[in-house]
């Protein structure tokens, strides 16, 4: 949100078991006393000009494994229905292209 605050592009790219909270039904219950579900923040950084990103190929690994409950998606793609209000499914190449053009923190 600092980053955001100062003017910065931000973009989160959801990978590996982050891709969860990609679906409506995952992330919206505080994990921790006193914090935000993931869901709330994840609208909050869209609300102020962020970018909501998830690997399109670790979201067809992840959903073609889950329980029906969660994801009911076929291997090659979550269906819209399923998936939270402006998170864009995007490949690794996009990361990379923009990984060498702007300033990057990962982790």
């Amino acid at each position: 949100m600092a980053a955001i605050a100062c003017g910065t592009l931000v973009v989160i790219y959801l990978v590996m078991d982050g891709v969860r909270w990609a679906i409506k039904s995952v992330g919206n219950e505080a994990q921790r006393p006193g914090f935000q579900p993931i869901a709330q923040m994840l609208e909050l950084i869209q609300a102020s000009g962020g970018r909501i990103e998830v690997c399109s190929s670790c979201l067809s690994d992840d959903c073609s494994t889950c329980a029906d409950e969660i994801c009911t998606a076929t291997p090659d793609q979550a269906p819209a229905s399923q998936m939270r209000e402006g998170i864009h499914p995007g490949g690794l190449t996009t990361v990379a292209l923009r990984m060498s053009q702007i300033p990057t923190v990962t982790f």
